[in-house]
């Protein structure tokens, strides 16, 4: 019984810890934000602003900034050369620390896969980080696990499970200790 007793309390020592690590994120926002560079006489500029502006104005957790790159020189360069992209083409999309150049329907495709994604859970936002000459490393990391939502519901399961056997343990420790009085 002693034993039991002792096995619950670690079971609980290690299952709370781990729910906290997974709720207290340190990611910056939790809305999906899409920011939109563009340039004045660009015709893939025109018609990526037109679709844009059509499919964030269906869903209210997505909020669309523009932003004019004769005006915005110098954050359209730090982008370049924070994400190495060689081409210097536009428009460019960055949504969350994803991040499309040119307009096609494949883009169309992956704009709205990263907009579902970064939808769902809080992220790192790409822009703020460099605008404020922050360390962005966080940002590429979660870009590739961004999509990929196993590790975190395998997490979940974890800490489901976890607590599942923690109250069956309780129960049990509860009724033996009931028999014994």
């Amino acid at each position: 019984m002693k034993k039991l007793s002792i096995l619950f309390i670690i079971l609980t020592i290690i299952v709370l810890p781990v729910q906290a690590v997974v709720t207290n994120s340190s990611y910056t926002d939790s809305k999906a934000i899409v920011y939109f560079f563009y340039e004045e006489k660009c015709e893939q500029c025109d018609q990526e602003k037109a679709w844009l502006e059509e499919y964030v104005n269906k869903d209210n957790t997505i909020s669309l900034e523009y932003i004019d790159t004769s005006v915005e020189k110098d954050l359209l360069n730090k982008i370049y050369d924070n994400l190495k992209i060689n081409k210097k083409e536009m428009p460019l999309v960055v949504v969350g620390s994803s991040y499309f150049v040119g307009f096609n329907d494949n883009s169309k495709k992956e704009i709205k896969k990263a907009i579902e994604a970064y939808k769902e859970k809080e992220h790192c936002n790409l822009i703020n980080k460099i605008r404020n000459n922050e360390d962005i490393k966080e940002c590429l990391t979660e870009n590739k696990n961004i999509y990929n939502n196993q590790s975190s519901n395998f997490i979940i399961l974890m800490i489901a499970v976890g607590i599942i056997i923690t109250g069956i343990i309780g129960i049990f420790i509860f009724n033996n200790l009931k028999k014994e009085k």
